[in-house]
């Protein structure tokens, strides 16, 4: 009973302030789909979908297959998130159209649903998390409560035997999450507890308007993560999904990598100028590179599919860099031999992802006496990673 007083019920109070509808299951078996509530989202999403090419739909999200949890789950990602990851035609006569699961556009035309003590079939035992988080009746996160005083680890536990003891559930997760009112942290599926992160965001205006007192390390981390437009835009442009040593690794990033990308998007869209961020070594420069790439590149930022050049002071930084873009899904990386190599690249500069070290803009500029424009194009961003005593300097993003 401390355990749903403390946090499960302040958890679930926060949810409604934040507009979430809250159904609490009462510990009765449900299937880990709501697939009433998934067919009304797509209709009102997809309006020009027929009745069959519904049924259709429903069946594909519903029948993803897979050799392992994170391959089934990577499918799923990229059905819910990709423009291209599923057309049909509105009639044999007209062309394809993109078929949307969410809405990250109008969250008006999304269903956002907190459930506690749903219970869910499991190979020992029926598996019961404290709370599920559906959009659009897909289960998209899980979140274990427990008392003050018990060690958050516990709720890690607990999450580590659901994903073994009911696995269908977490084909559709994008989050996990542990919570003690004093603490929260949050992960992945199949992460070590080493993986998962606190959200040490102080607490903003915004969320202490909205609950009238001052808030615990669980409800800034819970405003931070499921504010519906956060965790729509976490999930679109910040899952990744890292292959290393033939093993995919899913990755969600930590609060200062959400910070700094956004406010990097949001300054280069509203004023026209890029800026600086600092990092310490180790601390995911290049994942934070990847994630202001990707949302460069998305069609809502406005940037209409821009190349990225990233800068390096180092020939090692820079097989580094160009290995983890591969990794984690960017094809086709350019890696820049030399200045006159780098401007036969940006001659079409639509959409492409290049390399290359500083040290060649120098060696050009003696040979030229003078700075070369490379290229007058505009969509095209600079990040640049300098490595400074303990420190990383990293991405100067320049317009």
């Amino acid at each position: 009973m401390s355990e749903y007083l403390q946090s499960e019920l302040s958890a679930i109070e926060l949810f409604q302030k934040l507009k979430y509808d809250y159904f609490d299951a009462k510990g009765e078996m449900y299937e880990v789909v709501l697939e009433d509530r998934l067919t009304t989202s797509l209709k009102k999403i997809n309006p020009w979908l027929s009745e069959n090419n519904l049924q259709k739909v429903s069946r594909k999200i519903l029948a993803v297959s897979g050799s392992s949890l994170m391959e089934i789950n990577s499918e799923i990602h990229k059905l819910i998130t990709r423009a291209d990851a599923l057309s049909l035609k509105p009639t044999p006569e007209e062309k394809p159209r993109a078929i949307k699961f969410i809405d990250y556009e109008n969250l008006k035309n999304n269903e956002f649903l907190v459930v506690n003590q749903m219970k869910f079939k499991g190979e020992r035992a029926n598996s019961i998390p404290d709370l599920v988080v559906f959009v659009n009746g897909l289960p998209l996160a899980v979140i274990e409560a427990k008392a003050q005083k018990v060690d958050i680890q516990s709720a890690l536990d607990d999450l580590s035997y659901y994903q073994r003891n009911s696995q269908k559930l977490f084909h559709y997760n994008q989050m996990l999450c542990g919570i003690n009112r004093i603490s929260g942290l949050y992960g992945t599926i199949e992460a070590d507890t080493k993986f998962y992160s606190k959200y040490n965001e102080k607490a903003s205006n915004e969320l202490i308007s909205l609950l009238d007192k001052e808030p615990t390390p669980q409800d800034i981390l819970i405003y931070n993560l499921f504010e519906k437009r956060k965790f729509l835009d976490i999930i679109k442009y910040f899952v990744i999904f890292e292959v290393v040593e033939g093993r995919t690794i899913k990755k969600l990033p930590r609060y200062q990598q959400l910070r700094a990308v956004n406010k990097i998007v949001d300054r280069l869209k509203n004023e026209n100028r890029g800026g600086v961020v600092w990092h310490t070594q180790g601390s995911g420069k290049s994942i934070t590179m990847i994630y202001l790439a990707t949302k460069l590149r998305a069609a809502t930022s406005g940037f209409d599919n821009p190349t990225i050049l990233v800068l390096t002071d180092r020939t090692d930084l820079d097989n580094q860099i160009r290995s983890t873009f591969n990794r984690v899904g960017f094809s086709n990386i350019n890696q820049a031999n030399s200045i006159s190599h780098l401007k036969t690249l940006l001659k079409d500069s639509y959409g492409k992802t290049l390399t290359s070290t500083i040290q060649k803009f120098q060696e050009r500029a003696e040979e030229k006496k003078e700075v070369e424009v490379l290229s007058d194009k505009e969509n095209i961003f600079v990040l640049i990673d300098i490595r400074e005593t303990n420190s990383v300097k990293c991405a100067s993003y320049l317009v």
